[in-house]
């Protein structure tokens, strides 16, 4: 038997296979990412919302398998929402945002069945920056002080939050051995206290 046509053979069969599979009907489902729009720039979520929702879609293998490739969305217009208001998804298809040619239906959303949209005043104030470094210093050495650059930091928010903040703290450094010179740190993560 020649190998030649022996793979010639099993890479059409393949195809073959492919296709008549390929153009079946099948429902699968699909977790989408939340995108959050027409929030009013002047307000935040007051809770975090789910990431994304679980839909179930049908239509053809061929269109599920173009659909990896093509990344569909909920968009969750906030428009029209008030503060504290619980969005019925189950009953809002209309927020699946599936690319247009893609021929999928459809068929239902299975969770969150709601979300919790709450929001509140949003809010911005600057605060000092505060090092959160523990170390220790040879004997004979003294600690002379701290320099932070830049020394204040702007925090973002929900106002009720913001405004109880009175500094930002760096990620917390700890160093084991005693130091003998000086030490030179970067930050990239700060938190409120």
């Amino acid at each position: 038997v020649d190998t030649r046509v022996l793979l010639v053979s099993l890479l059409l069969a393949f195809m073959l296979w492919a296709w008549v599979t390929l153009d079946r009907q099948y429902s699968f489902t699909v977790g989408m990412p939340i995108l959050i729009e027409n929030m009013p720039e002047d307000r935040i979520l007051a809770h975090k919302i789910p990431d994304s929702v679980n839909v179930v879609l049908e239509g053809s293998g061929r269109n599920f398998l173009r659909l990896v490739f093509r990344k569909p969305k909920y968009r969750l217009d906030l428009s029209s929402v008030g503060p504290n208001t619980v969005i019925d998804l189950y009953r809002r298809s209309e927020g699946i945002d599936i690319p247009g040619d893609l021929n999928l239906s459809k068929v239902e959303i299975l969770a969150p069945r709601s979300i919790l949209v709450d929001y509140t005043k949003k809010s911005e104030k600057e605060l000092p920056v505060r090092p959160d470094i523990r170390f220790s210093v040879e004997p004979g050495f003294v600690w002379v002080g701290t320099t932070i650059q830049p020394e204040v930091a702007n925090l973002s928010g929900a106002e009720s939050y913001v405004q109880k903040k009175q500094e930002l703290l760096t990620e917390t450094l700890d160093y084991m051995k005693p130091l003998r010179r000086p030490l030179a740190v970067s930050y990239t993560h700060l938190r409120a206290h």
